[in-house]
């Protein structure tokens, strides 16, 4: 469904240019929900807003591809991406309130998106699909929220007007840039399982922004590690939560709060993002980290489904085995 090959995205700021995202590739295949993590400054919003074109001086992507459906999405003038993006492709960020007009009532935001895929849609038909895709994100009252403004909606229901023109086309691909973010935790689960079944059959996909690991455990299919604007490991979630291979997930599962149990917290910071280090940016903070760590950037290590960027990974555990015979 979606493919990101070798995607950069810099900043150019007074201190130097900012390397946001370096290199960063990974798919989305159809009729899988695939989740992306890191610690915040790692570069997993700039990543995904890199594809859908929401990049504004003074940053700008530098290289790559983000083919979906067999287009580059990354080569596309803004018409062209404009066709495809609320058609095909829908998306949620994480402040809802940042993305609804304060001064437009929520039917007048629906009008105009139809309006921009379907310029003769009448106000009836527009009124109608309106209602119906609010009924189907659990809005009671949607003739309500339709006349209202934003400022008249709570947190969680704000997001449910967003998730619903999101999928007021029934898009192909729903990218969610940490969605649940502002919303307390009942609502979170709301949300989650609302896009769940939203997305339920058919090969409709999901990209999934999140620092919430539990979340991509209960969720996703499949999950992407993202370190200083790098991808560090991906792989099957359960294979990949399970039995990490690289030390930053190891580190990431390690902080996740588990009863009775005093959480593990990660030393040191994020490296510079201007001065970038030569070698595995994750080596000042890595406990396996040797001399070649500091000087040589790790090549990616393929193991069936599994990929990992790594000069000393843990052992698979077939591999594991085999070592421990040996």
């Amino acid at each position: 469904m979606l493919e990101l090959r070798e995607v950069s995205t810099v900043f150019n700021t007074r201190r130097g240019t900012v390397h946001a995202v370096n290199g960063v590739s990974f798919d989305v295949p159809a009729g899988r929900m695939v989740g992306v993590v890191g610690e915040s400054g790692c570069g997993k919003s700039v990543t995904v807003r890199s594809v859908i074109g929401l990049i504004r001086p003074p940053g700008r992507v530098t290289g790559g591809q983000a083919l979906f459906e067999g287009h580059d999405l990354l080569a596309m003038r803004r018409r062209e991406l404009r066709r495809v993006l609320g058609a095909r492709i829908g998306f949620v960020g994480q402040q809802p309130f940042a993305s609804l007009n304060p001064v437009l009532s929520i039917e007048e935001q629906f009008a105009n998106l139809v309006w921009a895929h379907r310029p003769r849609a009448k106000r009836p038909e527009i009124r109608e699909l309106a209602l119906r895709k609010l009924q189907e994100t659990g809005i009671a009252g949607p003739e309500r929220v339709l006349r209202g403004y934003a400022h008249q909606l709570s947190g969680g229901m704000a997001q449910r007007v967003l998730i619903a023109m999101a999928m007021a086309f029934d898009p192909a691909l729903l990218i969610a840039d940490e969605p649940t973010t502002a919303l307390d935790v009942t609502v979170q689960r709301q949300i989650l399982d609302l896009i769940r079944r939203l997305l339920a059959g058919g090969d409709r996909s999901m990209l999934l922004v999140t620092h919430d690991l539990g979340v991509v455990a209960q969720y996703c299919d499949a999950v992407v590690v993202m370190y200083a604007g790098k991808v560090v490991e991906k792989g099957p979630v359960r294979d990949v939560f399970r039995r990490p291979r690289h030390p930053y997930t190891a580190a990431l599962l390690r902080a996740v709060p588990r009863p009775g149990q005093r959480i593990k917290g990660l030393g040191g910071t994020l490296p510079d993002l201007v001065d970038y280090p030569g070698g595995c940016p994750y080596a000042a903070r890595c406990e396996r980290a040797s001399e070649v760590c500091g000087a040589v950037a790790p090549e990616v290590e393929r193991v069936r489904e599994r990929e990992v960027s790594c000069h000393h990974p843990a052992l698979e555990e077939g591999t594991a085995r085999v070592a421990a015979q040996a």
